[in-house]
């Protein structure tokens, strides 16, 4: 038996400038060589190069040397096959992870500091989105597009035209994410492309009005308001999301509780990472990394009531949190990478 895991065979981030890299996020690797760019090779050429391929080897030789356990959540579970000899290795991925347009309509400090939020479409947007409708259009596997993880889908104009295209690849399945606020004035936008939706994840981070006010900004129950009206179109894969900080670890069982009031399909909760625009104050008083002003007595034990639940997810930093807290009897030590979203 070998252990296996299917995302370098199967699944690439795409970038600001058309960078492509390995696996659905950068973050999870430390394979940082250059694997390609949309913009001026075709993604089947790029997706079969030499750099790909030696990240395979990685899992090939069972090393996984490239792979962050305290970021990938799939390294505490790999999956276990007899061998590689037939496992899926289709010629374009299947998985795609974009992010490239950081139009957004809040300004969450986890994201940035200021509102990033213009009218016309981003162009290197349109392009990126324009290569991709071309390299897929005979496509004859399903392809699961994440969208998008700069910014939000609603507020951007060119991610906008791109679902109103007549001429969408019928392989295309979108998995979007979004922070809620603009859904009940995109009802006709999800109405046209529901049968290509696969879920609709909304960016939580709170469990009461109160915080998501402090976390984001926007209004909490223009959220609620938007899960129902996607239930009530049939839209059944509604998820959440909930980035774990000190600003609401203390509310991560109130988010379960109406995840599960709100028949939620899926929620995945994850623990805040350091982004190259946080300043030191900022991230001392929000991260969970030995930080005062975290209860981690009560996060460690609600993380561990949710985690048997198959409904729930936790990404690798809250499982590795788990681990610290029990390897050293309550004491979580400081982290110290600072990712930066990757582009030419």
């Amino acid at each position: 038996m070998v252990k296996y895991c299917n995302e370098p065979f199967e699944q690439v981030g795409i970038y600001p400038g058309g960078t492509v890299a390995s696996c659905l996020c950068a973050g999870w690797h430390t394979f940082d060589a250059d694997m390609g760019n949309i913009l001026t090779t075709p993604l089947a050429e790029i997706y079969q190069n030499e750099n790909f391929e030696k990240f395979r080897d990685s899992i090939f030789d069972q090393s996984f040397k490239y792979c962050l356990k305290d970021q990938c959540s799939k390294l505490w579970n790999l999956e276990e096959i007899d061998n590689f000899d037939n496992i899926n290795r289709p010629t374009l991925p299947i998985w795609l992870n974009i992010q490239i347009d950081r139009n957004c309509n809040l300004k969450c400090g986890s994201c940035r500091y200021e509102v990033e939020w213009e009218k016309p479409a981003n162009k290197e947007a349109e392009r990126i989105l324009n290569r991709l409708i071309d390299d897929y259009q005979n496509f004859d596997q399903p392809v699961t597009i994440q969208c998008d993880g700069s910014g939000d889908v609603f507020a951007s104009t060119a991610w906008k035209n791109f679902f109103m295209r007549d001429d969408l690849p019928k392989c295309f399945q979108f998995n979007i994410t979004t922070n809620g606020n603009l859904v009940t004035k995109n009802l006709d936008l999800l109405r046209k492309i529901k049968d290509q939706i696969f879920s609709v994840c909304i960016s939580f981070d709170a469990a009461t009005p109160e915080t998501y006010k402090l976390i984001r900004g926007g209004k909490f129950q223009t959220l609620i308001d938007g899960v129902k009206a996607m239930q009530d179109m049939d839209i059944y894969r509604v998820n959440t999301s909930f980035v774990t900080q000190q600003k609401n670890h203390m509310e991560v069982m109130q988010h379960y509780e109406m995840c599960k009031e709100l028949n939620i399909n899926y929620s995945g909760l994850s623990r805040i990472d350091r982004w190259i625009h946080m300043t030191d104050p900022w991230w001392e008083e929000n991260n969970l990394d030995g930080n005062p002003l975290v209860n981690y007595k009560y996060l460690v034990e609600s993380l561990k009531y949710i985690q048997p639940d198959p409904k729930f997810g936790l990404c690798g930093g809250l499982l590795s949190l788990i681990d610290e807290y029990d390897r050293n009897n309550g004491q979580i030590p400081l982290r110290n990478r600072t990712f930066e979203i990757k582009s030419i």
